[in-house]
């Protein structure tokens, strides 16, 4: 691989193959009958086992826009399939991030006194670990404020 990197070039490096991810899909009785979740559980592999991809850092890298619509067309299968109750918006494809801790900020709908569902996002981190072990940021932020502002 490094033989094939441009001389003179500025490189950084982005690991791939850190984690494993592991789904599975657990049913419960809801409102309408048996409802089927889905829960992903992340774990990290040995540093022997990770890839390290060499990422040019200047700006001038130009890609075939024929190489960039393939990929994009590759990965319209992959598309996560979100429940009618989740958001159909791109922040909820896992493009939003927290700014403490960097993991992904993941759809909720939030219950109020009221009784009334309130779409919001919130760090993972803090909803896996709890407030003492996870991130600092334990805040639910409003759905539709977050979507206009994007």
């Amino acid at each position: 691989m490094a033989a094939k990197l441009e001389a003179g070039r500025e490189y950084g490096i982005w690991w791939f193959n850190t984690k494993r991810t592991t789904r599975s899909y657990v049913s419960k009785v809801g409102a309408n009958g048996k409802e089927y979740a889905e829960q992903q559980r992340l774990k990290a592999k040995p540093k022997d086992e990770w890839i390290a991809v060499p990422v040019p850092l200047d700006n001038d890298y130009n890609m075939a826009r024929s190489l960039v619509d393939g990929a994009r067309e590759a990965m319209k299968s992959h598309a996560r399939n979100y429940r009618r109750t989740s958001r159909a918006w791109e922040l909820a494809g896992g493009v939003l991030f927290c700014a403490e801790c960097g993991l992904r900020m993941s759809f909720a709908n939030i219950k109020r006194k009221s009784g009334k569902l309130t779409p919001c996002y919130r760090c993972q981190a803090h909803r896996k670990n709890g407030h003492k072990e996870g991130c600092v940021n334990a805040r639910h932020y409003r759905a539709e404020e977050l979507e206009e502002r994007a």
